[in-house]
């Protein structure tokens, strides 16, 4: 613990041989490092032990086109509160931990390289409505969402949510949230102050193209055969013994 002490280990101390109470020592240390990171370093310790932030501080940080979302999912109550410069709202959610994380581990299964079968839009639709529908009017006119969630939503990109019923369309004319918001997540909400605090931008010295070659054919058997070229022709190309060939990966 860097900013605080167990209360545990303040009501049952453990005395040091030589008469002190080592756990005291300890403690006082790390209060005195945790104000020297503060002083010195705000924002790491803003970062790595954030203070919750009042709604209007949150909303002096957002732009006009830009709304907080903060999605807490809980073992009996959870709760989401969707934030923008000029409003505010909240509200209950039906579901519980146990409910997000069995339908998000069955979407995130599907995206997993080795998985043959077509996303879920469905699912992802009914986790959408879930959670985020009773905050959709507030988000609908924003153009960018930020967004701070815990639990299993961690692990499923809010991109891939679905907005609108899905049912008989494409996967190519399903209604992704990424159509129509540009989409971020925080660590945490005392982050986007950081983040925000420092907005220098540093151009690029030359331009820079690239292109991808995506592969189709995803049997296993083509897909051994892609890696195994890529890495011959990268191995016999720039690598000469344990060294790197700079002008050549650079003439590549």
């Amino acid at each position: 613990m860097l900013f605080g002490c167990a209360t545990e280990t303040l009501r049952r101390p453990r005395w040091h041989p030589a008469g002190g109470n080592s756990n005291q020592i300890e403690c006082n240390s790390n209060l005195d490092l945790g104000k020297t990171f503060a002083q010195e370093f705000p924002d790491y310790a803003a970062l790595s032990n954030p203070q919750p932030p009042a709604v209007k501080d949150i909303q002096a940080l957002l732009a006009d086109d830009e709304a907080l979302v903060i999605v807490n999912i809980g073992d009996k109550k959870s709760y989401v509160w969707a934030v923008t410069r000029d409003q505010a709202d909240w509200n209950e959610l039906t579901v519980t931990t146990a409910d997000v994380s069995k339908a998000v581990s069955a979407l995130r299964a599907l995206l997993d390289f080795d998985n043959f079968k077509p996303f879920d839009a469905h699912a992802s639709f009914e986790l959408y409505q879930k959670i985020l529908a009773l905050v959709e009017e507030l988000l609908s006119t924003k153009a960018r969402l930020s967004f701070v969630v815990n639990g299993a939503p961690t692990s499923l990109p809010p991109q891939l949510l679905v907005r609108r019923d899905p049912t008989g369309k494409a996967l190519k004319d399903v209604d992704w949230l990424i159509r129509t918001h540009a989409v971020t997540v925080l660590p945490s909400v005392a982050s986007l102050k950081v983040l925000r605090g420092k907005s220098a931008v540093a151009d690029a010295k030359s331009p820079l193209i690239g292109f991808a070659n995506p592969v189709f054919d995803r049997t296993p058997e083509q897909l051994h055969q892609n890696v195994r070229v890529a890495a011959n022709v990268t191995a016999s190309r720039v690598l000469r013994g344990a060294v790197a060939d700079i002008d050549e990966l650079r003439g590549g």
